[in-house]
Formats: structure tokens, sequence, C-alpha cells
């Protein structure tokens, strides 16, 4: 981004983190064809058809959707509102006289206001907004446009603009109808930098307001900008505060856990802010987490308690104060004060705006910015083009110090949006829902651990990518031809159906992803389809068909995964399995045919298998790391083709343990006698050092259509401890020991 601003665009500056992480989602996906190209910085159609045209640059062409069936909510009843008498306020409808059609436009605005109408309505026509100067809408507003009329901003060179404006003290206002177009394509960008505020819609700070059935098009930034206003009042340091507590009666008491203020000039209450805002927040701190709760306590001018807020949240909190207060002191849950800053604000936020109905298209930055927003509701809108400037997003939320909470993102289309779709960049509390997410190896969702408490549901995500840090609920989501990467903590997975996509699980804290009731189906366009790494998660219920490219399961996995119900049929014989560490319970596996490679278990760890069922064409299990640890009870395996030379059914080239128990292993298909149905340790190996360390077959029933090895330990290696092999009942399958493995 540019510059760090004193207004509202100064949130973007914090894209720290995304490309990180979506540049390790890049390397890893190699062999996928260009997915990203993210330079960060920072960050309702009443009408048949779109009044947007199509950018003059093929790079911004698109297609324009109809929108027949999205139509504003009907059976409302509204005043009629004021026909805006041109010439009487000297206003230009030819595209022509800005500055005299900007003033004319907010007179006629305010005098409709002032003579009881409920909303005033500019006939058909361009109107060009000055590029010095803005529409302002006042409270109790309506604003609308014939369906033929433009706004059109001015051109200009200007790094930031606003074209329509609705501020911190205005409420109840409905913008709609018409065309907001930008001057994107006659900008002047010659004195460098991003240019990305130039803004069409702007909500700064305001309440109640719908905003349906516009077009905001070909801005330098944002078709529609909700944000809230920042006013700053103090900050505390080190030396404002000191060690202690205040008890639940006000008095300052010791307290080696805490630390408390006492500049009582810095926390006064007859601060002039507080004539017009009667509630504060404490926001930014640094040494103490953003996570961490404080306590407020209330005091008279002569210091007698009124009142305490207790367990308020840095930024979120709006702390009103009782009408007798003088001053505050605050208490931080902090042994020392070294190095402690904490901001005074009296922020104010948007809140309750509805964006509905509306096509926001060729924009250079966001569609839609939410950055510092509260009860934000975004649905039945097209969003698509975005390109030009970071972060090229459809809807980004990212509040940076003002937050976002209570956003609701429902029914929206998004396509060829450049870079994002949808950005959970900080905040809490959101609803994505109903969308379709269709921007061509874009990241559809991307989701930071500075986001908690997303709820995303019923969406369908097309070829692109979804980045998911912390604290989300995904479920009965579709994903075709899509990449996406979950690492938790507090992330459930529930109800996804994918076809043609892969699924990165990758925990950093143990059991931080759950995940359950997924179907995956392949038609060999991915590499693989599941992927499981980091620490311990949890799957139940998965199921996934057809063909990847290479291994349909891959991953290293970790003590304490367990996979409960999984089922994999028609995986890719040629390169098998390569199973991730982790309990297996009445999982299913199930070759294509089209290969005889079977599940690898190639990963150091603990490896449990129990009734489990294993259907390979020659090669069924096979271990090679020394280091693993595997067991094997209560399953079936089934090989339903030869095994070739030096194969086995199970092959266990190099472990660690080895318990093979209560199994029933059968091959009817066999040609050559000279393979082993259980081998331990590599053919010919008998010479060489021992790998397997530790072995137990016991009770098992192997079962064959030719007289082969069974078992066999004769190549187990030099030293090679005694194994035990006992109890097992072989048909048509001879055993092939050393004489200390065989338990008499």
């Amino acid at each position: 981004m540019g510059k760090i601003r004193k207004d509202k665009a100064n949130r973007f500056r914090v894209y720290l983190w995304l490309p990180i992480i979506v540049g390790l989602a890049v390397i890893f996906l190699i062999a996928v064809e260009s997915m990203m190209r993210l330079n960060y910085d920072h960050p309702g159609l009443f009408a048949l058809e779109s009044t947007v045209e199509a950018a003059s640059n093929d790079d911004f062409q698109g297609p324009i959707l109809s929108t027949e069936n999205n139509q504003p909510p009907t059976g409302i009843t509204e005043e009629p509102s004021y026909a805006v008498e041109l010439s009487r306020w000297g206003i230009h409808n030819d595209g022509t006289e800005p500055d005299a059609t900007t003033k004319g436009i907010n007179k006629a605005v305010r005098w409709a206001r002032d003579n009881g109408y409920e909303g005033v309505l500019l006939p058909a026509g361009t109107y060009l907004i000055s590029k010095d100067s803005r529409i302002e809408l006042v409270s109790n507003m309506r604003f609308e446009l014939d369906q033929a009329a433009i706004i059109q901003k001015e051109a200009n060179s200007y790094e930031r603009y606003d074209t329509l404006y609705i501020g911190e003290d205005v409420s109840h206002v409905t913008v709609r109808g018409g065309t907001y177009r930008g001057d994107r394509e006659d900008h002047d960008y010659s004195s460098g930098g991003t240019h990305e505020g130039g803004y069409g819609i702007v909500v700064m700070g305001g309440s109640q307001i719908v905003i349906e059935g516009v077009v905001a098009s070909h801005f330098t930034g944002d078709g529609i900008y909700i944000a809230g206003m920042d006013h700053y009042i103090d900050t505390l340091y080190a030396a404002d505060l000191e060690p202690g507590g205040i008890d639940s009666s006000g008095k300052a008491v010791p307290n080696s856990e805490r630390i408390r203020s006492k500049n009582k000039i810095k926390t006064s209450l007859q601060k002039d802010i507080f004539s017009e805002r009667q509630v504060f927040q404490l926001a930014r701190p640094q040494v103490l987490s953003k996570d961490s709760l404080f306590d407020v306590f209330f005091y008279t001018a002569s210091g007698k308690f009124l009142k305490a807020e207790n367990n308020r949240e840095f930024a979120y909190s709006n702390i009103p104060f009782p009408a007798m207060a003088n001053y505050y002191r605050v208490v931080f849950r902090l042994k020392a004060t070294k190095g402690v800053t904490v901001g005074l604000y009296a922020q104010v936020n948007a809140k309750d705006v509805v964006v509905r109905h509306s096509e926001l298209a060729f924009n250079r930055r966001q569609g839609i910015t939410v950055s510092g927003g509260e009860r934000i509701l975004i649905e039945h809108n097209t969003i698509h083009d975005t390109q030009g400037t970071a972060p090229e997003s459809g809807i980004d939320l990212e509040g940076g110090y003002l937050p976002n909470q209570s956003i609701q993102i429902k029914n929206n289309e998004l396509y060829n949006n450049k870079a994002y779709d949808i950005i959970l960049y900080d905040g809490k509390n959101a609803t994505v829902e109903g969308n379709r997410i269709e921007s061509k190896d874009a990241v559809g969702l991307a989701s930071t651990r500075l986001f908690k408490g997303a709820q995303v549901s019923g969406n369908t995500f097309t070829n692109n990518i979804i980045l998911v840090d912390r604290s989300l609920n995904f479920s009965n989501n579709t994903l075709i031809d899509v990449y996406a990467k979950f690492t938790g903590p507090n992330v459930t997975i529930k109800g996804l159906h994918m076809t043609d996509s892969t699924l990165t699980l990758e925990a950093n804290t143990v059991n931080g992803i759950t995940a359950s009731n997924i179907r995956m189906i392949n038609n060999q366009q991915r590499d693989h389809a599941l992927i499981v790494n980091g620490s311990a998660v949890k799957l139940t219920d998965t199921t996934i068909t057809g063909p990847t490219l290479l291994r349909s399961l891959t991953g290293s996995g970790a003590a304490g995964t367990v996979f409960s119900g999984l089922t994999i049929t028609d995986y890719n014989g040629k390169y098998g399995l390569d199973l991730p560490q982790g309990t297996y319970r009445d999982a299913f596996f199930k070759t294509d045919g089209t290969g005889e490679a079977g599940a690898m278990i190639n990963q150091a760890g603990k490896y449990t298998f129990e009734s489990c069922r294993f259907i390979s064409a020659g090669t069924g299990i096979v271990m090679t790391n020394p280091n693993s640890e595997v067991s094997v009870r209560d399953s079936k395996l089934e090989i339903t083709a030869p095994i070739g030379y030096g194969k086995a059914a199970i092959y266990v080239q190099a472990a660690k343990k080895i318990t093979l128990v209560n199994n029933d292993i059968t091959a009817k298909q066999l040609k050559d006698t000279n393979v082993a149905m259980i081998k331990i340790n590599e053919y010919g190996a008998y010479n060489k050092a021992y790998d397997v360390k530790a072995v137990l077959i016991q009770g098992n029933r192997i079962s064959t259509n030719l007289l082969v090895k069974g078992i066999s330990t004769i190549d187990a290696g030099i030293g090679a401890p005694a194994y035990k092999i006992s109890e097992n009942i072989l048909v048509n399958a001879v055993l092939e020991l050393r004489e200390k493995d065989l338990i008499k």
C-alpha cells in the first residue's frame, strides 16, 4: 500500500500475513497452473441488464450478468421522492459543469429534507461530480437515481477521493438505483503510488444505511467503502501505570498479577470529545495481548467510586460511562508495566448497513471494503472484475485498528476478481452463506488468524483457492476444482462436497481441526485429494472416489490423528496411497486396478489399523520407514491380481515395530509361487544389517490359490532379534521362517 494516512484507508497497511501463507500454498502447488498473482499492499440491479460498460482495456473485460431475478424487496410503502428540478438548483445532466452540479445536488438534498421530503429523485442523464468535492447525504433521506442516471466522478489525479459520502453523524439513509462511475480510465496516475483511495459510495461511521440496486464501477479504489471514524484521545504509557489492582469497591489494592492506570489527566472524561460521545474504547495495546481482558472503574471528581465495567475487550468493547463520572482507572492482566502502551479512543463504527441487489464491477482495489463495521449485511450482489491495485478483492473485511464484527455476506455472485473474492482479514463473527464464488485461480476465501468466529456455509467455490487459518465453521459447501487449506485451531468442517479438488488439513494445535461427512470425487485432474499434515486432527465419515493424478491420500499425519469411517475407492493403482500417520478405524481402501501399488507407510510414528479392509491389485501394504510402528488388527486384505516378483501382500522393508493380529489375508489370482504374502525385510537382505526391529504376527488367516510363502522371515538380516509368530492359519501357503521366530 502507499504511505500510512490518517484517514480510514490506513487499515489496509496490514497485509503481512496473507502473502506468506498464499506464497506457501503456491509453492506447494507448483504443479498447478499459475494460481496467484498477488502484490500485497492494502486493501440490486433494477434493470434487466447492467448499465456497466466493458472497460476499454481487454484485460478488464468480463461478462455482465442479467439481473431480472435480482430485484430489491417490494411491498415497502414509501412517500414519493422530490423529483429534483435541475434548473432550479443549477444541476447539469449532460456530463458538464461538475462544480455547479455537485453543489446543486447537495443543496437540493438539504432543501428536500428541510421541507419534509423523505427522498430525492434525479432524472436520467449524466451528472459530473467535481474532483474537489462530493455528494454529501443527510439523515432521514432516500437518494434515488433513475435507472438511466449516471453519477460520474470527474477525472483527477488524486490518491484519495469520494463520490457519494455518508458521514458518522448521518443515519437512516437509503441510496437506490442508477450508476456510480469512477474515473479509472481517465485518471492521472503520474504522481506515483497506488491511487487506491478513489471511492464510489462511502459510509464513514454512518448507521441505518441501505444501499440497493446500484452499479458502482470503474473507481480507482473501491466501489463501496464502509468504515469507522477513528477519534484518537490519548495513549497510556508505562509511566502512566503502576503495579496493583482495584477491588470491587473501587479501592486500589496490591496485586502482583495486575497493573493499573494512575494518570487521571489522561483518563479524564471531561475532554471535549465526550460532549458528543458517551462511549470510548481501549485499543492497540503493546506488550499486552490483544485478546486479553481488562476492567474499568469510574469515579467522581472527588474520587467517589461509581461503577465498574469488567472483562472488556480491546477495540471491540464500547465502554459507556456514568453521567457523573469525572475520570476512570483501568486494570490490566499483566505483572509489569515495562513497555506497555494502550491507546484511548472514541471510535465510531459504521453500523447496521445493508448493501443488496447491486453490481460492483471493474474497480481497481475492491468491490466492497468493510473497515470498521458492525452489523453489516451484504446480499444478492454481483461483484466482478476487480483488478488494478492490491488486494484486488471482491469483498474485503479488514478493519486494522477499527474492528469488524457481525458481518453477513449472503447469496452474492463473485467472479473475475484478480486475486481474491472474499477476505476475512480481521474481526469476529461473520457469516458467509449461499454465495457463488468463482474467480478463476484467485483465492475464493481467505480467513486469517486475526479473524475469529466465521460461519461459512452453503457456498459453491469454483476453480479457486481457499485458505483458512483459525476459528471457522465450514459447513455444507461445494468445491469444484479448488485447492483448500485449513490450519486451525478451532476449525470445524462438515458436509463438504468436492469434485476434482484438494483438501489440505494442517492443524497448528492438537485437534485444532475436526472434519466430518466429506465427499470427494476425482477424475484425474488433481495430484492429490486429501493431504494431512501438522498436528493431530480428527476425520469422520470421509469418502474419496476416483483416481487422482498421483495419490488420493498423502501427508505426514501426526500422533493422535484419527481417521474414522474413511473410504477410498478407485484410487490410482500406479501410485497407490501414502498414508499419513494416525489411527484408522473402519477404513476401506480399494484400487482402480490400473497398477499394483497399494497403501504405503513412509512416515515415522505410530500407525494403527482397526477393522479396516484393503483391496489391491498386486501389493497391499508396504512399510518403509525404520521409525514406524504399525499395528494391523481385525482387518481384511484382498489381493485381486498376481503379486509381482520381489513384492508381497504385506511387505515390511523397514520398521521399528510390526503387529499383525487376527487379520484375513487372501490372494486368489497368483501366478508365481516364488512370492510371499507377508514378507519381513527385503528379499535377499539376509546378509545385511536388519531393518525390522520387532514383529508380532499372530492369529491371522492366509489363503491363496497357489502354494506360496505365507509368512517369510528368512531375510530378516544380520542381528535381527527373534520375531513372535504363532497361531496363524495358512491355506495353500507355507511358512518360511528362521527357527527362532516360530513360537512352539
